[in-house]
């Protein structure tokens, strides 16, 4: 079977066509051009998959599913297909800038410890682009010990060995949200993490997306792999408080958070 260096996983369910439009563009302006894009239609009921008959492209290859299965799930299916060394992910509402693959794929091909590479980034609100508001952290050791309070690489900006992600059993489909988190955590126990100091993907936050509108199940679920993180890593103070604030959260009404956050990004936008 045929190789390329990166395949480029991503899944949709009734993406805004313009948003998915924009990221495909993103990996099509790309300096590093050895890649394929492997992206499902997680059973779209709207006209978004209709973008793609605008390429011409012989790199995206689509797969539709009949039946909506969430994001885990197409996305082992998409790694399934996938022909590269390397493993990159791409919300379908994200893009990159057009170093993004070539910067990653240089550092991995440098470093034959390590298993996973992401990026600086942006964060987009209502078209207006912000610097991350996730602490940056760099390093394996920091990077790992993080683990255990918050997950400090953006599953848009994550690019990984093949082989490791079939090592650690690709994404568990149990897990239906913050797969990328308990991802990380089983590929800190098999080599090393690293993030490059380099804008390289900006993220949209919108209010639409699934992690604003799921903001409880999320936690619980990072909860989980924190949990994990702090049984493979060790317990540590920073750990404990992170935890403490977290359940605090959790007990609040979900009206109350959806107030608090909105007042949050009208206070971020200066409005």
């Amino acid at each position: 079977m045929p190789k390329v260096s990166v395949s480029v996983l991503m899944a949709f369910y009734n993406e805004i066509p313009q948003r998915l439009k924009r990221s495909i563009d993103s990996l099509v302006g790309q300096t590093f051009q050895d890649w394929e894009l492997i992206i499902v239609d997680d059973a779209s009921t709207n006209d978004a998959k209709n973008i793609l008959l605008g390429y011409r492209d012989a790199r995206i290859k689509l797969i539709n599913k009949e039946q909506n299965r969430g994001l885990t799930k197409s996305l082992n299916l998409a790694a399934q297909s996938a022909k590269g060394k390397y493993l990159a992910r791409l919300d379908s509402d994200d893009y990159c800038l057009p170093e993004r693959l070539a910067k990653q794929w240089e550092f991995m091909q440098a470093n034959g410890d390590y298993v996973v590479c992401g990026t600086r980034y942006q964060e987009e609100y209502e078209s207006k682009l912000w610097p991350q508001s996730v602490q940056f952290l760099e390093h394996h050791e920091a990077l790992k010990n993080a683990l255990s309070c918050f997950n400090p690489l953006a599953h848009s900006t994550l690019f990984f060995r093949q082989e490791a992600f079939s090592i650690v059993g690709g994404f568990d489909e149990r897990v239906v949200y913050a797969q990328d988190f308990d991802l990380l955590v089983r590929f800190s126990k098999i080599g090393k993490l690293k993030n490059l100091n380099e804008v390289l993907v900006v993220r949209n936050m919108d209010a639409d997306r699934i992690s604003v509108r799921k903001d409880k199940k999320q936690l619980i679920s990072a909860l989980r792999s924190r949990a994990r993180a702090m049984l493979s890593h060790g317990i540590t103070l920073k750990a404990i408080v992170s935890w403490l604030r977290s359940l605090v959260v959790l007990m609040l009404p979900s009206a109350v958070l959806r107030c608090l956050r909105g007042v949050g990004t009208k206070q971020f936008l200066k409005l």
